[in-house]
């Protein structure tokens, strides 16, 4: 499964429309472009370029199908992400990306009237304001490839694993998954936790929770935050009492827990919880760096990708 992030020309059209008529991410976006050594009408023209892509992809590549809409490469995901880490000082970007999803779709259907659902290609997300997309069926928020992995080999190969387990599965209330799905899920989120912030004298996840949420408090929606605050002590449990199967006291049995591995309602919480997670790291190390991190010769790249629109 190909897991790199490959969203729409019109998806950053309507991302770079929205940084430059955004009073309030006006400073932070100025400050990238001038570490690029660019303005804002730099920023137009590749929003421009954007623009035309995409309707070459409307004449040319959809057919009237949306289905046969393509993303382009990674790259520009990773230029994205860049611009918006910064903007993390502003809060959850939650609210932005339902604007900015909303705007897609609406775009979209101006010019594919057929749209019912939007493909892969559309479903960008950003998550602790990383740029990603969404895969899958079973949501419409996660699971999340970011722009990006962690700098960490071992977690991002553990959280690569999850979204290809992940994105395999169907958008399912009321069938229920065999139980090795849903429990494989919950050991993968609690494995991904504790490599993230792994505590110094030996593994201990509770610890490793907590440091993440303290970290991901400010960018984390406020019902989403509420809903994981009230289960993470009972997820240990569970993680638990799947990995020892017998009951252990202050602790769950197998035979109290295997039903809600079962269950979509039942893990989705817990991957958004380590999206977030991951998410966080990525724009945390893209937003601090002082170095351009390769940005400017991808800056170039994408344009260059795009010279036959100009």
């Amino acid at each position: 499964m190909d897991l790199s992030c490959s969203l729409s020309p019109l998806v950053y059209a309507e991302l770079y429309h929205r940084l430059l008529i955004d009073v309030h991410k006006r400073n932070s976006t100025e400050q990238r472009l001038d570490m690029l050594g660019r303005d804002f009408e730099w920023l137009a023209e590749l929003k421009r370029l954007y623009q035309t892509y995409w309707q070459w992809q409307v004449d040319n590549q959809a057919c009237g199908d949306p289905a046969n809409l393509t993303g382009v490469g990674p790259r520009h995901a990773q230029l994205a992400a860049w611009f918006t880490a910064p903007l993390r000082l502003l809060g959850p970007s939650a609210e932005f990306t339902g604007e900015l999803v909303r705007s897609v779709v609406e775009a979209a259907r101006r010019d594919l009237p057929a749209m019912v659902r939007s493909p892969e290609s559309l479903r960008v997300s950003l998550v602790a304001w990383t740029v990603g997309q969404v895969r899958g069926d079973l949501d419409r928020a996660v699971p999340v490839v970011p722009a990006e992995m962690p700098d960490d080999n071992d977690v991002t190969l553990a959280y690569r694993g999850l979204l290809e387990h992940v994105a395999d599965l169907p958008n399912s209330e009321s069938e229920q998954w065999p139980e090795m799905i849903g429990s494989a899920i919950l050991w993968r989120v609690a494995g991904i936790a504790e490599g993230l912030r792994p505590q110094p004298k030996r593994p201990n996840l509770e610890a490793s929770l907590n440091a993440l949420m303290a970290e991901v408090w400010d960018l984390m929606p406020g019902p989403l935050r509420t809903d994981l605050l009230g289960e993470w002590t009972d997820f240990r449990r569970m993680r638990n009492g799947f990995t020892h199967v017998a009951k252990a006291e202050d602790g769950y049995g197998f035979s109290e827990i295997s039903e809600r591995a079962r269950k979509a309602g039942e893990v989705r919480l817990f991957v958004s919880g380590v999206t977030h997670f991951v998410c966080n790291e990525v724009s945390q190390r893209l937003a601090t760096s002082d170095s351009l991190l390769g940005r400017d010769r991808m800056a170039d790249e994408v344009i260059d990708e795009m010279a036959w629109a100009t």
